[in-house]
């Protein structure tokens, strides 16, 4: 489908504390979750680099596989 994922930590907005619970993943998790998906993105050919359109070219919230790493 060409669709490249877009990894970001989960937080709950402070006016919505206490309506919804999310626990915030570690370091090691989310550059683990990193890794696997650069990985298959390689694997099927697809360069988070190369985005032009939504978070992928900002890098402010997201991790980028093919950047951060």
């Amino acid at each position: 489908m060409g669709v490249i994922p877009i990894l970001r930590a989960v937080g709950v907005h402070p006016l919505r504390f206490g309506e919804l619970e999310a626990e915030r993943p570690t370091a090691q998790r989310l550059l683990k979750l990193t890794r696997m998906a650069k990985s298959l993105l390689d694997k099927y050919g697809l360069d988070a680099k190369a985005a032009k359109t939504m978070c992928l070219p900002c890098m402010g919230c997201d991790l980028n596989p093919h950047v951060d790493l």
